[in-house]
C-alpha cells in the first residue's frame, strides 16, 4: 500500500520508515525545509518553526529503546555512534537480577538527533519519499463530501488530533480494513472498529460507511500519481 504521512518529524519519519520496512511505500510531506543529508550536528542548526521544544533534552524510555532495537537497529546504532547517551538502570537495582532487567536502559538524545538520524535512514529506503518545503492544507474528499481517507474517523474516535493539545487513545482505531475492489460481506466487513464507548463506535461505523461505496462489481485502481506537487 502507499501511505501519505503528514508532518517529517519524529512520529511521521519513524512511521514511513515502519511501513517501507514492512513493505509499503511512503510519502513524507513536511512543511519546514530540511534536508535529509548533513552531519548530525548540522542538524542543530535546522530552523523548526512548528516545534518550540526542538533544542531540548530528549529520551527514549526503556520500552521505546527497546523497539527501536528491534525494528530499526541500525538508528539506535546511529544515534549511539555520535553521542546518545545510555544510562543502565540495572546498576542501580539492589538484589538479584530478574528477567527483562536488561531491557531497563534509557537513551539521552536531543531531538535534532533523533530526528536526524530517522531522516537519515527513510531517505535511504528506496520505497520513502521525503517532500520538505511543502504544507497540508487538508483532505481530499469525493462530491458529496465524505471524506476518501478514513483517518478522520480514527480521530473521531480519540485516535488522532485535531489540536496540539488533544490526548491520544491508543486503544481505538480499524483493523481488518477491506481495500479496494475487496469483496464484503456478512463474514467480511468492512472493519473492525476499536472504541472506547458504544456511541464513539456507532459515530465512527457512520463515518466509515461514507468513505466506502459499495458495489456489485469490483472497482477499478485509480490512478498511481493524483498530482504532483512541486
Amino acid at each position: 500500500m502507499r501511505f501519505v504521512v503528514a508532518g517529517g518529524g519524529v512520529a511521521g519519519l519513524a512511521a514511513s520508515l515502519a511501513l517501507a520496512r514492512a513493505g509499503h511505500q511512503a510519502v513524507v510531506l513536511e512543511r519546514d525545509i530540511v534536508p535529509p543529508g548533513g552531519s548530525a550536528d548540522a542538524a542543530l542548526e535546522v530552523p523548526r518553526r512548528g516545534i518550540p521544544h526542538y533544542l531540548q533534552p530528549h529520551s527514549f524510555l526503556p520500552r521505546g529503546r527497546r523497539l527501536l532495537a528491534d525494528w530499526a537497529p541500525d538508528v539506535l546504532d546511529t544515534l549511539v555512534e555520535v553521542g546518545a547517551d545510555p544510562q543502565d538502570l540495572t546498576l542501580k537495582l539492589q538484589g538479584p537480577r530478574q528477567p527483562g532487567d536488561e531491557d531497563l536502559v534509557y537513551l539521552w538524545v536531543r531531538r535534532p538527533t533523533i530526528e536526524w538520524a530517522l531522516r537519515r535512514a527513510a531517505a535511504a529506503e528506496p520505497a520513502v519519499e521525503l517532500r520538505a518545503g511543502v504544507q497540508v492544507v487538508g483532505l481530499l474528499t469525493r462530491e458529496n463530501g465524505a471524506p476518501r481517507a478514513i483517518g478522520v474517523a480514527v480521530v473521531s474516535l480519540g485516535g488522532g488530533r485535531r489540536r496540539a493539545e488533544d490526548k491520544i487513545d491508543h486503544r481505538v482505531g480499524f483493523t481488518q480494513v477491506l481495500g479496494l475492489g475487496e469483496q464484503a460481506g456478512p463474514d467480511r466487513p468492512l472493519a473492525m472498529v476499536h472504541a472506547a464507548s458504544d456511541s464513539a463506535a456507532e459515530a465512527a461505523m457512520a463515518e466509515l460507511r461514507a468513505a466506502f461505496t459499495i458495489g456489485g462489481v469490483a472497482a477499478a485502481p485509480g490512478p498511481v500519481v493524483v498530482e504532483t506537487l512541486r
